[in-house]
């Protein structure tokens, strides 16, 4: 096996695969022992790049013989069929969050392909780069796709909801070779030639972040650490890697020499995080795709953000660390958005799936009513509840005189009331809905 090009773990963490130069120029490696598989397919020619799909069922690997990219299954390392004939020598792959697509990098116009993987056909309308493709990298919400290349600006950031370029990204300083997104999306970080070999720049406005570390030669891959706490990075002339803290963009010291230059980097995922599923509903209680965020807390810094199913309206949170978050899901037919204070530790990977409702979104009725106790006093609280789900709705105070209302969406509910000292009491169904339209 000769020299190391670009490596890759499974999302599970039990494979390791490694591109490199002479035959067979793909090695993919159990973690559990560090044993080489066997019966994985020889490539023709030196590979350079190899990613595995979110969903641990494939692996990709770029190349630099005919077809210049091969997509192999893990469960039987058989090669599949049906994918399409680069016009060059491959550089760099890079699976989609959601594993809908398939970005290559490579050595021939326009030097990028984006492949949809339901059916490997090529996305229509993706921009031609000007020269070289030689690394890509999806964000972690999918709404971006940022390439490295080999000629001025060095770096394309393209909006995957219509495959156009962002405008406003900074120009480098030389060719760009390996790209990454922090787990949170917040930083795109571009490994580079020509000093100072890397660049960390922001998302939210595209600016490049300063006091981050020159390093002693050209970048050539860079990765985040799953938990976004560090930057790892390959790059030429000793010690041949950087690992950066991303706190204060300080160097890691005491990490080990390389014993020449370090071309791709990737971190383990790490097999102590925990987990948390949710269920997403519109307000009538249908399953919907919704974008969820999960903040940290107090900080409110994002580390995850994925849309739940449109059919299930499922999806997993997973974090490396068990604590206290805060949980945004996005409302797509307004801009009430539903907030929850979550945990996430060891015991709640288990459990059923927490059903989230996202707010109900139009025209409100009003709900009435008088409620006093024998003696003539109001009672102490208003509870309204969705007659068929039980849903909390919302909690009202009456008046003096017992005099209550809420506004609440068109709908049937159940009222009840409470009193210190009473039992409670419960009416319904109430029916309300909007007047007739004139």
């Amino acid at each position: 096996m000769g020299p190391g090009n670009g490596c890759a773990f499974s999302p599970d963490g039990q494979y390791l695969a490694v591109a490199h130069t002479n035959s067979p120029n793909l090695r993919v490696i159990r973690t559990s022992d560090w044993t080489v598989v066997s019966g994985t397919p020889a490539l023709s020619n030196i590979s350079r790049g190899c990613a595995f799909s979110p969903d641990g069922q494939y692996l990709a690997v770029a190349y630099s013989g005919s077809p210049y990219l091969r997509v192999i299954r893990t469960s039987d390392w058989t090669v599949v069929s049906g994918t399409p004939t680069l016009s060059s020598a491959g550089y760099g792959c890079a699976f989609s969050p959601d594993g809908q697509y398939l970005a290559v990098a490579y050595d021939s116009s326009p030097y990028l392909r984006v492949i949809r993987t339901s059916d490997w056909t090529v996305v229509s309308g993706t921009p031609a780069l000007s020269n070289i493709g030689r690394g890509c990298a999806f964000s972690p919400d999918g709404q971006y796709l940022a390439v490295a290349y080999s000629s001025s600006p060095y770096l394309r950031v393209i909006r995957t909801s219509d495959w156009t370029v962002v405008s406003g990204t900074p120009t480098l300083s030389g060719t760009g070779y390996g790209c990454a997104f922090s787990p949170d999306g917040q930083y795109l970080a571009v490994a580079h030639s020509i000093s100072p070999y890397l660049r960390v720049i922001r998302t939210s406005d595209w600016t490049v972040v300063s006091g981050t570390p020159t390093l002693s030669g050209t970048g050539y891959g860079c990765a985040f650490s799953p938990d976004g706490q560090y930057l790892a990075v390959a790059h030429s002339i000793s010690p041949y890697l950087r690992v950066i803290r991303t706190s204060d963009w300080t160097v890691v010291s005491g990490t080990p020499t390389l014993s020449g230059t370090g071309y791709g980097c990737a971190w383990r995922p790490d097999s102590a995080w925990y987990s948390r599923k949710f269920k997403v509903f519109d307000y009538n209680g249908n399953p919907i795709q919704a974008t969820v965020q999960v903040h940290h807390r107090p900080s409110f810094a994002r580390f995850f953000q994925q849309p739940s199913d449109p059919v299930t309206g499922e999806l997993e949170v997973r974090s490396y660390n068990a604590d206290d978050y805060w949980l945004i899901a996005r409302n797509p037919a307004g801009n009430d958005d539903e907030v929850l204070n979550i945990r996430i530790d060891a015991t709640t990977g288990g459990d059923p799936p927490t059903d989230i409702y996202l707010p109900y979104v139009g025209t409100m009725v009003t709900l009435s009513g008088n409620v006093t106790t024998t003696s003539g006093g109001p009672a102490d609280e208003v509870v309204v509840r969705v007659w068929a789900s039980r849903k909390l709705e919302t909690r009202v105070y009456p008046a003096a005189n017992g005099d209550w209302s809420a506004e609440v969406p068109p709908g049937t509910y159940d009222v009840t009331y409470l009193r210190a000292g009473c039992e409670p009491v419960c009416h319904g169904p109430y029916t309300v809905e909007l007047p007739p339209a004139p």
